[in-house]
């Protein structure tokens, strides 16, 4: 392993704030010049502070959405989500969403200049990694589950997602583009569920991925990012499930969606998370208890593990790491983090960065 992964937050394109997108920059040029990273990863330009959140209030401003609980995104959350429902007839027709409301291309384009500095200022070749909400989450987060069973409205998010991609594609041509597929809210869809029947369910939501991906441009290549989602530094799983850190369900998903059959796209890798931003400190026998379910882990496709906590230390971080490894029995493709770290501190992501390229350096 000498590679790290990184979500696509404010890297590499930065925040809004002109200040942290120098920082990001700087940082990111770091990593290029360590020769850790294979992507330079989408620039979260207009969405910064909260990656899906402000495209999911975007949509809820559509003709036709009517919110039915007092729920609130923002300093107000409380762990509920605001729930909707569509009026086909108040908004004439079916629920449209214009590409320009999920913004990914914007993000791609605004990526260039960065990439082609690094490029040349280093002289390596870097793909671009595009970060793309699975329309399936997007679906659940803004009409709730029982919406995604119905075929228009799901088809109203996944077309948008088609159209911003084939732009994305053309501008840096197939072969240069991976896309990152961000999935909270099907992650927590499956911890919802019973876990007598999370392994049945695993499935059914990898069928319905296998169905998205089919309607996506042919030749793309895929890295399926599972995680618990984050929400100012508190992760989904412990603020609205009330769950604890458990990778069984999280195993379960990965091996069935490296189980569809792949309809004009590869698999790159799986993201795991192995821990949440707001996760305790485990004690070692505590770490094997939660990573033992690693022991039933797909091999074959590149694994990368989300294991380096922000706030905690090196060896801490690294021992984790260890002992995962240990367990799955096979060396990790790369090195990541929880959800939510690019919105933390400068401070807090320097120090972070610093441990990733450590570990990223001392395992290859």
């Amino acid at each position: 392993m000498s590679q790290i992964l990184l979500e696509p937050a404010v890297w590499a394109g930065g925040s809004i704030n002109a200040p942290t997108r120098r920082f990001a920059m700087d940082e990111f040029s770091r990593l290029v010049e360590e020769d850790v990273v294979d992507y330079i990863v989408s620039g979260d330009w207009e969405f910064a502070s909260g990656w899906i959140t402000p495209r999911q209030r975007s949509t809820f401003g559509l003709k036709g959405m009517h919110q039915t609980n007092n729920a609130v995104l923002g300093l107000g959350f409380d762990g509920s989500f605001p729930e909707y429902r569509f009026d086909h007839e108040e908004a004439g027709g079916g629920l449209v969403i214009s590409p320009v409301i999920l913004g990914y291309y914007g993000e791609a384009l605004a990526t260039v200049p960065h990439k082609q500095r690094l490029e040349e200022q280093y002289k390596v070749e870097l793909d671009y990694q595009a970060g793309i909400i699975y329309p399936g989450d997007l679906a659940r987060m803004t009409l709730g589950e029982g919406w995604v069973a119905n075929r228009d409205l799901f088809q109203s998010f996944i077309n948008p997602t088609t159209s911003e991609l084939n732009s994305i594609l053309q501008l840096y041509g197939n072969e240069n583009v991976v896309v990152s597929l961000e999935m909270p809210a099907t992650t927590l869809t499956l911890y919802a569920t019973a876990p007598e029947l999370q392994a049945e369910r695993a499935e059914q939501l990898a069928q319905e991925i296998a169905h998205v991906l089919s309607q996506l441009p042919k030749g793309i290549r895929v890295k399926f990012h599972i995680c618990f989602g984050d929400l100012e530094g508190e992760s989904w799983l412990i603020r609205m499930l009330r769950q604890k850190l458990d990778l069984r369900g999280v195993v379960k998903l990965a091996n069935a969606i490296a189980a569809v059959e792949r309809d004009g796209w590869t698999l790159e890798g799986i993201q795991i998370p192995m821990t949440t931003g707001d996760a305790p400190i485990f004690s070692p026998g505590e770490s094997r208890q939660i990573f033992s379910a690693l022991e039933g882990l797909v091999r074959g496709p590149r694994i990368y593990a989300g294991v380096v906590q922000p706030g905690k230390s090196l060896d801490y971080n690294r021992s984790r790491l260890q002992l995962a490894r240990d367990i799955y029995g096979e060396p990790f493709a790369a090195v990541g983090t929880p959800c939510g770290w690019a919105r933390t501190s400068e401070v807090i992501q320097s120090e972070v960065i610093g441990q990733l390229v450590t570990i990223a350096k001392s395992s290859a």
